[in-house]
């Protein structure tokens, strides 16, 4: 679902790229591990079972939270974000991170991706 503005604008900056592969939220030494569910140059939309949140590792999803996010399958590791939202999804949460520090290399990588996905849908 696009999040809008209540004149009915789009409010995202970037354009996102569904993906379905596993992600690691960081900080400190705690981990949460999820399923990433979109991802575009200025963030990525991740979602989490309660039941692989350790209750330590609550303090890691709170809004405004400064953490890192691994995506192996993408070879993406230590990308530096905040947590936006978090909110309750199904049997987990739903967890929104804008990057706060993207090297122009990452931003290639993800642009890649977009490619990629855009090919396998014209064929």
């Amino acid at each position: 679902m696009k999040r809008m503005s209540f004149d009915g604008a789009e409010r995202r900056r970037y354009p996102r790229t569904h993906i379905c592969t596993n992600v690691q939220i960081r900080k400190g030494g705690f981990v949460v591990h999820g399923s990433l569910l979109n991802l575009s140059i200025g963030g990525i939309l991740a979602e989490a079972e309660i039941r692989l949140i350790p209750e330590e590792n609550e303090e890691i999803l709170k809004v405004d939270a400064e953490i890192n996010i691994d995506i192996p399958k993408l070879h993406l590791r230590a990308l530096r974000g905040k947590i936006l939202r978090v909110s309750s999804y199904g049997l987990g949460y739903q967890v929104a991170v804008e990057f706060t520090e993207l090297k122009p290399e990452i931003a290639h990588k993800i642009i890649d991706r977009f490619a990629k996905n855009s090919k396998s849908k014209l064929t």
